[in-house]
């Protein structure tokens, strides 16, 4: 007798499959993170300024005032004191939120009948990782790729203000997708350690 499946059953397994596979794909790396589920309570971290090989000036502020101002909006997170102004916090507190601006790619999407960029995309691709004091790695992001389109005006001062805005656009969107990513990573740790703890 030939083995059978029945096919919800290979639905949900092919399922299964290719979610780990889009997972993998995009550099996201579920660890267990024993120690941040250890007191299930916020995480307590300082965010550093990020390496930037974009040649971008300014980016990796941009990018670290963004992950602040998105961190603080989560009760899932404390910031170590003086995380907002500068680094001292960095050596004194037990986790660190770091990371590396890759890459800030360039691209006209559209043009004008003189064949001048009329709209251009913005590509800008990050890692991330969560470390704790003694550079131990609890989490990490290998890529992390988000674009922006802004107008090409034919007023340069307008150009530029459309160009800084499609920036702070995407240090906002990376921002976002970091914290929930690493948000929803602590979660699961915690939820897993709950009941050993009980």
């Amino acid at each position: 007798m030939t083995p059978t499946c029945e096919p919800w059953r290979f639905s949900l397994l092919l399922l299964a499959v290719m979610g780990a596979i889009l997972l993998a794909g995009c550099g996201y790396r579920p660890a267990a993170m024993p120690q941040l589920a250890a007191d299930q309570g916020p995480l307590s971290l300082a965010v550093p300024l990020w390496e930037n090989r974009s040649g971008e000036l300014g980016l990796a502020s941009m990018l670290r005032e963004a992950l602040i101002h998105r961190l603080q909006q989560s009760a899932g997170v404390r910031l170590a004191a003086g995380s907002q102004a500068n680094d001292t916090a960095t050596a004194t507190s037990p986790l660190r939120l770091t990371g590396q601006i890759l890459a800030m790619q360039r691209q006209p999407v559209a043009y004008d009948t003189h064949d001048q960029a009329r709209q251009v995309r913005y590509r800008l691709a990050v890692k991330a990782a969560l470390l704790t004091a003694a550079g131990q790695p609890l989490w990490r992001l290998d890529r992390l790729e988000i674009d922006e389109i802004y107008p090409v005006a034919g007023d340069a001062l307008q150009t530029r203000s459309s160009r800084r805005q499609a920036l702070a656009r995407l240090c906002a969107d990376l921002a976002d997708e970091i914290a929930l990513r690493l948000l929803e990573t602590a979660s699961e740790a915690q939820r897993q350690t709950a009941p050993a703890q009980r």
